[in-house]
Parts: structure tokens; C-alpha cells; sequence
């Protein structure tokens, strides 16, 4: 019984889209609207795969930055700079994330910038705040409250002759704190609580679960993603503070620098992602493989139904056997490379054992079914077969006045 009716339904996996654990749980808990959204982007995105992996993780990027831009330009705004509407346009936003809690359905920072310069001035006195001791939520509060800032800039600047200068002004100052932001807004959200409280400790935790990540994950991956070099390549790991150094900048006495730890914190994201699309490139390889197998193999299904009909029969003609003969090769090349590419794909991607357990028992059987032909048409036609490889071993050259023309193959 052929299977070919049933492997279209089989063949396809999913794919991932390349995404670490932590943002992986972050866009789960998103609004259902908003998730499907990313989701969609990132896999009309995937083809970017084909040209690097690295094409594809920069695209990752550029589609939460752009999103979370479009939430903030998207919204309404009025005179004295507040954001009006905001719930309508971030149902459809991972601005949701930062603002989807917002009263009212309007964003009012504490108090109204004058301007860019202004914005940039808040953001670099935010961050220089900061102290060891800061809470990670009180980090991206203040974070978002930049956002939130952000946005009331880009109301007030729309109608000011340089507004095009400023908004990619804006862009670049929301891009400094944009990343930051969305670190830890996963590891605060992460489904089973957050997973760190502090700068200090995010780094122990985040260093402890990547060095268990590339042990466990796929060795063909974690090799092709040269992650084990990234690793090596990552800035030095910022220390933790001794007491008096914690004392110090707890209080204010020492300057306490935030961007080692943020950068930290963002390389070690970047190397799982980097694992995770590496393995979406091999399951994509391994789903092209697997596709072509599956086109080619109706073929080869036809061939053994027509031959089946006179070959499994009580009394095959001569003629039976002499295209048995002939078609032999073509069949037994079509078995083995089927077989071969079959392996091939289940190797890149051993999700498939299903499919490919199936798959290679009925190729198993093919194989044997047209070895039993073949042995009962050289039986029954000798001279035809000797003739058929005399002319293998001799093209154009002729065996006996009496050689059998050329016959077709198995197409």
C-alpha cells in the first residue's frame, strides 16, 4: 500500500522563529493580537535566514525596535504634551509592554520635557541615578517613564520646522534605553517570577543559565553558531562590588557605571538568540530537504504500481521482463537516493522520526519488492539481460546481430 496520499500532512513542522527562551515567555504573555503580530513578522523574516544568520538576528531587532516605534508614533497627540488614544494604538503594539497599563488611555509623563536636549539630559541623569543597590523594577520604571518622555518630545516636535533632524534625534536616544528596557522586562515577566532582583545578581543567574544553555543544546548548533567564541569574546564579566565598594555606591560616594552590566546583560541574550537561529537554519534545511523528497517520491510510487501490475502477476510477459530489465536501474538509483536524501533530512532535524520511520520502511519495501523483480526477469530472459549489460559496459558498440533495441526507462 502506497503512503504517498499522507506524507503532504506530515511533512510540515513547524518552524521557529528564532527566538531565545526569555523572549520566547515575554511575547507569550502579550495580548493575543499583539503576539500573533510579532510573530508574523519575525516569520516573514525568516528567508533572511537563507543569506546569514546574522541578517536575521539584526532583522529581530529591527522588528521590536520598529514596532515599539510605531506604538509611540502612532498614538494621537494634543497641545501640552499628552499622548491621547494610547490604548487603541498599543492594543496592536509591543509598546503594550511599557505602556498597556496606562490609566485612562493616556501616557503624561511627571513633568513635560522642553525638548530633545531636555530628553537627552534625562536620560543620561537617569542612568547615572542608578546605584548598585537599585531595584531591578525600579530600573525599568524609570526606563519607561524615558519612553514615556519620548513620545511627549515627538508630539511636541511634529509641527517645528526641523522635526524630520528630530525624530531620528529621538530615535537614537530610544534606542539607548529601548534595548535595556526589553532585558528587564523578560527577566522581571518571565512566567514563573522574576528571575533576578538586582544588576548583580541578573549577571550570576544570566552567566549560570547560559553556560547550562550550550551544554544541553544541540552540539551542531552551538558549533555553527561559533558560540563558544562569543563566549570568550564577551567583555569581562563586571564584578561584584566588595562590601565597602557596595557601601560606596549605594550611597552615592562611588560612581556606580550601569552600561558594563546592560551590555553584559544584552551580549549574553545575543548568544542564545544566535544558538536559537542557527538551529531554525538547520530545521529550515532539513524542511527543504525533506519537501524535495517528498515531490519526488509520487514518481517512484507510480513506477511500482505499473510495474507491481505485470510483475506481481501469475505469468508476466517477455516483454514484461525485458522493461523490468531496462527500468531496473532507474528504479534501484531512485530507491537508494530517496532514501539516502530521506536519512539526510531526518538527520538535520531527528523531530521527524515519525515521518521518516514511515517513509524508510515503504522505500525498505520498494527495494525489495524491485530486487525480487529484477532477479525473476534476468531468470526468465537471460539473453536480454546479458545483452542489456554488454551495452551498459559498451555504448554503441553491438553484442550479437541479435541485440535487443534500447528500451525506455522509468519515466
Amino acid at each position: 500500500m502506497s503512503l504517498a496520499f499522507t506524507w503532504q500532512t506530515a511533512s510540515a513542522l513547524d518552524l521557529d522563529v528564532g527566538l531565545d527562551k526569555g523572549t520566547r515567555d515575554m511575547i507569550e504573555q502579550l495580548p493575543p493580537a499583539i503576539r500573533v503580530q510579532m510573530l508574523q513578522l519575525l516569520k516573514d523574516a525568516l528567508p533572511l535566514i537563507d543569506v546569514s544568520v546574522s541578517s536575521y538576528i539584526t532583522q529581530i531587532g529591527t522588528v521590536f525596535h520598529d514596532n515599539l516605534n510605531d506604538a509611540i508614533r502612532q498614538v494621537s497627540c494634543r497641545t501640552g504634551g499628552t499622548i491621547t488614544n494610547a490604548s487603541e494604538s498599543l492594543k496592536s503594539s509591543i509598546g503594550w509592554v511599557f505602556f498597556g497599563d496606562w490609566p485612562a488611555g493616556e501616557i503624561v509623563a511627571s513633568h513635560v520635557p522642553k525638548g530633545i536636549d531636555q530628553l537627552g539630559k534625562d536620560i543620561a541623569n537617569t542612568r547615572a541615578a542608578i546605584k548598585i543597590d537599585t531595584n531591578l523594577d525600579a530600573i525599568r520604571t524609570a526606563y519607561v517613564e524615558l519612553l514615556h518622555e519620548a513620545s511627549i518630545v515627538k508630539c511636541s516636535s511634529y509641527a517645528s520646522d526641523d522635526a524630520p533632524v528630530v525624530m531620528l534625534t529621538i530615535a537614537g536616544r530610544v534606542g539607548q534605553i529601548m534595548d535595556p528596557a526589553m532585558e528587564y522586562t523578560t527577566l522581571l515577566d518571565s512566567p514563573g517570577g522574576p528571575i533576578c532582583s538586582f544588576l548583580s545578581d541578573c549577571i550570576s543567574v544570566r552567566v549560570q543559565y547560559l553556560d547550562k544553555y550550550l551544554k544541553t543544546a544541540d552540539v551542531r548548533d552551538v558549533a555553527a553558531a561559533n558560540a563558544m567564541q562569543m563566549v570568550d569574546d564577551l567583555p569581562p564579566m563586571p564584578a561584584s562590588p566588595d562590601w565597602l565598594s557596595y557601601s560606596m555606591q549605594a550611597v552615592g560616594l562611588q560612581h556606580f557605571d550601569i552600561a558594563p552590566y546592560e551590555t553584559f546583560l544584552l551580549q549574553i541574550r545575543n548568544i542564545e538568540r544566535t544558538v536559537e537561529v542557527t538551529k531554525v537554519a538547520r530545521e529550515k534545511k532539513a524542511q527543504a530537504e525533506w519537501d524535495d523528497v517528498i515531490e519526488r517520491k509520487p514518481a517512484l510510487d507510480t513506477f511500482m504500481r505499473n510495474e507491481g501490475a505485470s510483475m506481481d502477476a501469475s505469468a508476466p510477459s517477455a516483454q514484461d521482463f525485458v522493461n523490468m530489465i531496462c527500468r531496473h536501474e532507474d528504479a534501484h538509483s531512485s530507491i537508494e537516493k530517496l532514501t539516502s536524501d530521506g536519512q539526510q533530512a531526518f538527520n538535520l532535524d531527528s523531530r521527524r522520526t515519525t515521518d521518516w520511520g514511515r517513509l524508510k520502511s515503504e522505500l525498505e519495501t520498494y527495494k525489495a519488492r524491485e530486487e525480487s523483480w529484477i532477479q525473476r526477469a534476468r531468470n526468465a530472459v537471460p539473453e536480454v539481460a546479458k545483452s542489456f549489460d554488454f551495452h551498459k559496459a559498451n555504448p554503441g558498440k553491438r553484442r550479437t546481430p541479435f541485440d535487443f533495441p534500447p528500451c525506455p526507462g522509468m519515466g
